[in-house]
C-alpha cells in the first residue's frame, strides 16, 4: 500500500523575469504596469507516483490573494497548471496555488509589486531667460509613493552658462495618488549670441 503523502506544490514565474520553481517566491524586482505574468505549477510532484501503477493526475486550483483596489481583472485559465496575469494597475499582487492528487493538497504562493510607467514632457522652444517646467506623468496612479531619477544632458549646452541647476541628476517625486511631478530649470540669458541650443 502507498502511504498517504500529500503532494509537493511548487510554481515558477515568467514575466520581464523569471523565478522559481519554489514553494514559496517574492519577485523582488518592480516591473512597470501592463506586463503579462505567466504563471507554471507543472513542477509540482505527488510522492505516491512511485509506488502507484497509474500516477495520480494533479489538479490546480489559483487564486488571487491580493490585489490592487482598482484592480479589475484576473487569472486567465485558474484551474490549469499554467494561467497568466495581466498585471494593468500598479501595486502589489499576491496568488496562490492549491495542488491536489484527489485527496490530500499542498499550496504554493508568489508575490510581487508593479509599478507605473513614466512619461517626460517640456516645451519645445523657449526663448533665452525663460524658465522651462518639466513635467513628468505616471500612467496610472499609485497607492504608495513613487520616485523616479533624472539626467540633464546636452552635447552644447552648459550650466551655469546656458541654464541654471544646481544639480544635472534629481529625482521627480509623485506622492500616493498622484500622476504628475515637475522640475522647473532655468535658462540664461547671456549677452552671447548662440545658435539653438538643446537639453
Amino acid at each position: 500500500d502507498c502511504p498517504a503523502e500529500a503532494p509537493e506544490a511548487s510554481v515558477a514565474v515568467t514575466g520581464p523575469v523569471a523565478y522559481g520553481p519554489d514553494s514559496d517566491l517574492d519577485v523582488t524586482e518592480l516591473v512597470a504596469a501592463g506586463t503579462t505574468w505567466s504563471f507554471d505549477a507543472s513542477s509540482s510532484t505527488d510522492p505516491n507516483d512511485s509506488c502507484l501503477v497509474t500516477p495520480t493526475d494533479l489538479t490546480y486550483t489559483w487564486g488571487l490573494t491580493q490585489s490592487p483596489t482598482a484592480f479589475t481583472g484576473g487569472l486567465s485559465a485558474p484551474t490549469s497548471a499554467q494561467p497568466t496575469l495581466l498585471a494593468d494597475v500598479p501595486g502589489d499582487y499576491a496568488l496562490s496555488v492549491t495542488v491536489s492528487d484527489g485527496a490530500l493538497t499542498d499550496t504554493a504562493t508568489v508575490a510581487f509589486s508593479v509599478t507605473p510607467t513614466v512619461s517626460v514632457a517640456a516645451p519645445a522652444t523657449v526663448a533665452e531667460g525663460s524658465a522651462v517646467t518639466v513635467t513628468a506623468s505616471l500612467s496610472a496612479a499609485s497607492p504608495t509613493d513613487i520616485t523616479a531619477d533624472y539626467t540633464v544632458s546636452s552635447s552644447d549646452a552648459a550650466s551655469p552658462d546656458d541654464y541654471s541647476l544646481s544639480d544635472t541628476t534629481g529625482r521627480f517625486s509623485f506622492p500616493a495618488g498622484s500622476t504628475t511631478a515637475t522640475v522647473e530649470l532655468l535658462t540664461v540669458d547671456d549677452t552671447v549670441y548662440d545658435p539653438a541650443e538643446q537639453l
